[in-house]
């Protein structure tokens, strides 16, 4: 019975194009088809497929054209691409990571207990730089850090305090004592 559905579906295929080239794809394609259905193994399969188009072809007085070869590799990165362009236009993509060195954590001891706080690094090093070094930089943070409210961004209201301490340190006048 597979056999007449076989010979029915080439029939029909043969009668409604006239390319020899289609022809031939199917006719090899019902031959597979009919391996597959009869339970021929794989090792079967891919040595009709590899074999017989040219046979085919031979016989029905035809030239088969060479069946092209395909560049994984070439395919697999326009693929990838593609995906990648595509998550990007629809903001799938995550935001890029900061890079190595563009914040310092300081570790300081609030209400005893032992937290860090995030530092921009260029903040960090103008406050060494206004005087003390890293560690009246690192004291600075830990004692802004102890005034901070209990809720909130505790690494905000540090940075805050010491850009602060930054506009007072550096102001006309500022390293001048008053009397």
């Amino acid at each position: 019975m597979g056999v007449c559905i076989l010979v029915e579906r080439l029939y029909t295929v043969l009668v409604h194009d006239d390319s020899s080239q289609f022809k031939l794809n199917a006719l090899v394609g019902a031959a597979l088809r009919g391996l597959v259905q009869s339970g021929a193994d794989d090792q079967a399969i891919g040595a009709f497929a590899a074999e017989h188009r040219e046979r085919v072809a031979q016989i029905l007085g035809m030239t088969a054209a060479p069946v092209g070869t395909v560049d994984l590799q070439a395919a697999i990165e326009s693929a990838v691409a593609q995906g990648i362009e595509k998550a990007q236009s629809q903001g799938r993509l995550g935001k890029p990571r900061r890079q190595a060195g563009a914040a310092r954590r300081v570790y300081v001891v609030v209400a005893g207990v032992r937290t860090s706080v995030t530092i921009p690094s260029a903040l960090f090093d103008e406050v060494a730089a206004a005087g003390g070094g890293a560690k009246e930089a690192r004291r600075r943070a830990g004692q802004y850090a102890n005034q901070a409210p209990d809720e909130g961004n505790r690494s905000g209201w540090t940075v805050e305090r010491l850009r602060g301490h930054l506009a007072l340190h550096e102001a006309p006048g500022a390293a001048q004592p008053r009397h």
